[in-house]
């Protein structure tokens, strides 16, 4: 059986001489060995402390500690290698325009997407329309100051309304709440401001949204969700939500 390296260390450092080396399965033998075995576990927790906030390379027991640190709530059902690659997407995030297609990869990668929830991220193109044929609901806003499950950061404020089949989502400073207001009179020019995020999409014969599917999931997933978006979609774009929580 090869020796470990530490054991080798060990050995490098024993006086020269054959009543140094010990016979093996010996006494001393099996006594440098524990004495090894020991300082190799501490050299082994020094090298995977080097690989601590790295998605891939972490130990596996700390992974959920890393995703906690990135605002995702760990996703059980998801295999330790997509968990991995999700958890790599927020940690190395670039700083990049955000889009529709890429909010939606994010959202295949966390489990919300594809092959999970089934959300899926529409705009509101190309012929926009109002938000509330979809949503069913008025303009009703609430700001939510920071700490909130809705706030992506300090430096951010959620702005959002409650319905039986869905919420708006936006992020922003405090000021534009004058902005909100102006969007409450549902006025054309700001509809294309808005995109959705539900189940599966109809249109009519020229591509006009008529319709969104409102998703079900359970309660415990709304904040990563909410989070998710607001890090991805630009400032002021508004994020109409058909998602009801159970």
């Amino acid at each position: 059986m090869p020796k470990s390296f530490m054991r080798q260390v060990i050995d490098a450092f024993m006086p020269k001489g054959t009543i140094w080396r010990p016979s093996q399965g010996g006494d001393f033998d099996r006594f440098l060995d524990g004495v090894a075995n020991n300082k190799q576990a501490t050299l082994d927790d020094l090298k995977n402390l080097a690989h601590v906030r790295n998605p891939y390379r972490c130990p596996l027991g700390m992974l959920p500690d890393l995703e906690r640190e990135f605002g995702i709530l760990p996703n059980i059902s998801l295999a330790e290698k997509a968990r991995r690659s999700y958890l790599a997407t927020i940690r190395y995030r670039k700083k990049t325009l955000a889009t529709t297609q890429k909010l939606q990869n994010v959202l295949d990668g966390a489990g919300f997407g594809f092959n999970g929830h089934g959300l899926l991220v529409t705009h509101n193109a190309p012929h926009a329309i109002n938000p509330f044929l979809v949503m069913n609901s008025s303009w009703a806003l609430a700001a939510n100051n920071f700490p909130s499950i809705h706030c992506a950061g300090n430096s951010l404020i959620a702005f959002c309304s409650e319905m039986k089949t869905g919420y708006y989502l936006v992020s922003g400073d405090c000021h534009q709440a004058d902005d909100a207001a102006k969007i409450n009179e549902l006025s054309k020019s700001y509809w294309p401001l808005v995109f959705f995020i539900g189940g599966a999409v109809t249109r009519d014969l020229s591509g006009r949204i008529t319709n969104i599917a409102t998703v079900t999931m359970p309660a415990v997933y709304r904040q990563e969700l909410n989070r998710l978006v607001l890090r991805i979609k630009p400032l002021g774009i508004w994020a109409a939500i058909l998602v009801r929580y159970v």
